[in-house]
């Protein structure tokens, strides 16, 4: 790195030597330039700028302790000299002492602030730092200097897509290309934030551009399977990352992709042996560690995925995420051991973690019920999808005179998953004449009937699996959908994504997920008086609707096996009291199976029949009624059947025993269609008052408990009074055909209701407000 300084020392032939030098370099000479500059030396060595040249030769070739003294020589015989202080922060950056770099690269600047090379290496340094601000305004001030720098840009983009500011990152690497269109690194990264920002088709063809220039970039190999990944092609996804692997198969980053698109592919054991690959070749990156876990869950290893989270918080014991997701699979075996501890870990983590490093939503209901904390989780994974994803279609007031609304449901459960079953009987009883029924459905296409009904009552049915977040958008908004609701919520495969790009010009969230978005893309939550009490609309995002009766949908068309099942057929007794649970294990806590044990003691006989959701919490649940005092045989595990066959075993159980932090939802309505009374406490958050909501609704508030002491009353009354038992079960029969909860015509058009108000208030130029639906 020249300049146009130079010492009292310079002569003639050293000028000359030291512009020969600079030439050899420049053409790959390296070794014949930096002898050519120790021989200009060798008069005297008075030459600061012949001493810069060689500090830079030096550096090239990788003699770092050389160079360095090559450059503080310089600088002993030019302490002005910009381009030398330039060279010494080049050298301390890779001598890892990064903060020296930084001072040196800063005193260049101050000695020659249009110094653009010396803006973007101190911007690369910064960024290396974490001190991300300060480089995008370093490769600005690079680029100010000078425009044309493709490498500068390119750097911009790295540090704008680090950031999560998706657009501009993209911008940026836009310009490098459009600056040197034979830029394949630039191409390659391209094609990355295009992929993080869920434009999977424009990323392949960025890929595309950079494979074409240089076909051996394992990068752009990788970056290409990340867009089929993406865009739901795991075949395609996987042959590309193998190509990435072929050219460089230390690749940690690509064994570990590999292993994530052959988890979607149902190739559970491969995608266990690609992440153990990646551990084993960057062991002290968490991540690694945590992809494992997950392949392992998925793979049925769950101990061994406890243990791999485990290893992974040894590294980064502040990463919420992971001690969120610990925290869910201890839940999930029943291992309360270390439980309490790894919660009051979490909660100091949530307070102050790295973006991108949260607890999900979803987990943090689980195990906290306090509304303020479920909603500053939720805002923060929110932020960042509006972060990185900003609305994309003009969405006007939609004026269409008297014409039907389209609305549209967007979800991944739209299959054999709870959330179809309640469905279904909505999308059935839709009035058609005054709404057209559009389904967007990413989830698998399982044929199961209850998908096929789903897809034969909508007006349009779009399997958009295949479909990037933004190439989805575009479709719901060409399609004309002026109400969106989603589904999903920040339950697992959710893409609010979609939602965040505003495809609609009113958006809802419903029934997928029990508490706010946090997201300002989301104008309405449909919700109840029960499960948002006034008290707690302080800590929602959205506007609420509130629905009379119950805001949960059910369908009253459910078919109940008609097998003659007997209590010996599943390990029951026939003339005790038969308590069940078939809420998912991650539902329990110690403290309401504590009650549950209080229970068993109290009525001689009884038992506990227990939905089994994995072996190892069969154990832990058998070991903790042991240390309760009770008989670990009077737990009885159930294992899962065919959705009309269960419901007709339900009602071998005289009564169901719900959990207290996260209700039963789809398996509470389940126990009352099935005529078996529920029994819960209403608790402090939306997840634990939908069973309060479902009871109310049905005509049984009596079943609601204020306090855990309360609940376990209750329950034994219930148990050893059998007038009072049967009058309980034959009042809940009766209700089922006359309350609301199972109407679905009238929740169907209650329902509908809260659409067109919401699309009147839209049309007329309002903003989204709060109101409640009320029956005609």
């Amino acid at each position: 790195m020249t300049g146009n300084q130079s010492s009292h020392g310079d002569s003639a032939e050293s000028v000359r030597l030291r512009e020969q030098a600079v030439g050899l370099r420049q053409s790959g000479r390296l070794e014949e330039s930096i002898a050519l500059l120790r021989t200009a030396l060798q008069a005297g060595g008075r030459d600061a700028s012949v001493w810069c040249e060689l500090a830079h030769g030096l550096r090239w070739a990788g003699h770092l302790s050389e160079a360095r003294a090559a450059a503080e020589r310089a600088l002993e015989l030019l302490p002005q000299h910009a381009p030398t202080w330039f060279n010494l922060g080049a050298v301390l950056v890779e001598q890892q002492q990064v903060e020296q770099g930084i001072a040196a690269y800063r005193h260049a600047l101050e000695l020659r602030p249009d110094f653009p090379e010396a803006w973007s290496n101190l911007g690369l340094a910064l960024d290396a730092t974490g001190q991300r601000k300060d480089a995008i305004n370093a490769f600005h001030r690079a680029l100010d200097a000078n425009p044309e720098l493709a490498p500068v840009w390119n750097n911009l983009g790295g540090a704008l897509l680090a950031d999560d500011r998706f657009a501009e990152a993209i911008n940026a690497y836009r310009r490098a290309v459009d600056i040197a269109p034979d830029y394949a690194e630039a191409w390659s990264n391209l094609a990355d934030g295009l992929c993080r920002a869920g434009d999977f088709v424009a990323a392949i063809e960025a890929s595309d551009h950079a494979l074409q220039i240089e076909p051996a970039l394992a990068a752009a190999w990788h970056n290409r399977g990340a867009a089929y990944a993406g865009g739901g092609d795991f075949a395609a996804a996987c042959k590309a990352f193998r190509r990435a692997l072929e050219l460089d198969t230390q690749s940690a980053q690509s064994w570990s992709a590999l292993g994530s698109a052959l988890l979607r592919q149902g190739l559970n054991a491969d995608a266990v042996a690609a992440q153990q690959r990646a551990v084993e070749l960057v062991p002290q990156d968490f991540r690694n560690w945590r992809n494992l876990a997950h392949a392992q869950w998925v793979n049925g290893e769950w101990v061994d995925a406890i243990e791999a989270l485990r290893r992974a918080l040894a590294l980064r014991p502040d990463h919420a995420g992971m001690r969120g997701d610990l925290v869910f699979q201890l839940m999930a075996v029943c291992d309360w051991r270390d439980l309490d501890r790894q919660i009051a870990l979490l909660a100091g983590s949530n307070a102050d973690t790295p973006r991108g490093e949260e607890e999900t939503p979803h987990a943090n209901l689980f195990h906290c019920d306090d509304e303020a904390t479920n909603l500053a989780v939720a805002r923060r994974w929110a932020d960042n999808l509006s972060r990185a994803y900003a609305p994309a279609f003009a969405a006007g007031r939609g004026d269409r005179g008297n014409g039907p609304i389209t609305i549209g449901y967007l979800s991944s459960d739209l299959h054999d998953h709870a959330t179809a079953y309640l469905m279904r009987g909505v999308f059935q009883h839709h009035d058609h004449r005054r709404f057209r029924v559009h389904t967007y459905s990413y989830g698998p296409d399982d044929a199961s009937p209850v998908r096929a009904d789903i897809r034969q009552a909508s007006d349009l049915f779009r399997d958009i699996r295949a479909l990037g977040h933004r190439e989805a958008a575009a479709q719901i908004h060409a399609d004309g959908v002026d109400i969106l609701i989603d589904l999903k919520g920040w339950t697992q495969g959710a893409r609010l994504e979609i939602c965040a790009l505003r495809p609609a010009p009113v958006q809802m969230t419903y029934i997928g997920f029990p508490g706010s978005s946090g997201a300002d893309f989301i104008d309405y939550a449909l919700v109840d008086a029960i499960v948002v009490p006034p008290a707690s609309e302080s800590y929602y995002t959205e506007r609420l609707i509130r629905l009379p009766n119950s805001y949960q949908a059910n369908d009253d068309g459910q078919p109940i096996a008609d097998d003659r099942y007997t209590r010996a057929e599943f390990g029951l007794p026939e003339d005790a009291p038969v308590f069940c649970s078939f809420n998912a294990c991650q539902k329990l806590d110690p403290q309401t199976f504590t009650a549950w044990m209080r229970i068993l003691k109290r009525v001689p006989g009884a038992v506990l029949w227990q939905f089994a959701s994995n072996r190892w919490a069969v154990d832990n649940l058998a070991a903790a009624a042991g240390k309760n005092g009770v008989d670990p045989a009077r737990i009885v595990f159930a294992r899962g059947l065919p959705r009309a066959q269960h419901l007709r075993r339900l009602q071998l159980a005289d009564i169901a025993l719900d959990t207290r932090v996260c209700n039963g939802h789809t398996t509470t309505s389940d126990a009352l269609w099935a005529g078996v009374p529920v029994l819960t406490q209403r608790g402090r958050h939306f997840a634990s008052r939908v069973s309060a909501s479902c009871l109310s609704a049905i005509g049984m508030p009596e079943l609601v408990t204020g306090t855990l002491d309360e609940y376990e009353e209750a329950a034994v009354r219930l148990a050893t009074d059998r007038n009072h038992l049967r009058a309980t079960r034959a009042r809940l029969l009766a209700n089922r055909d006359t309350q609301p909860l199972f109407d679905t015509v009238r929740f169907t058009r209650n329902l509908e209701r809260a659409y067109l108000m919401a699309w009147q208030r839209h049309c007329a130029g309002q903003r989204p407000e709060s109101f409640s639906v009320s029956e005609d």
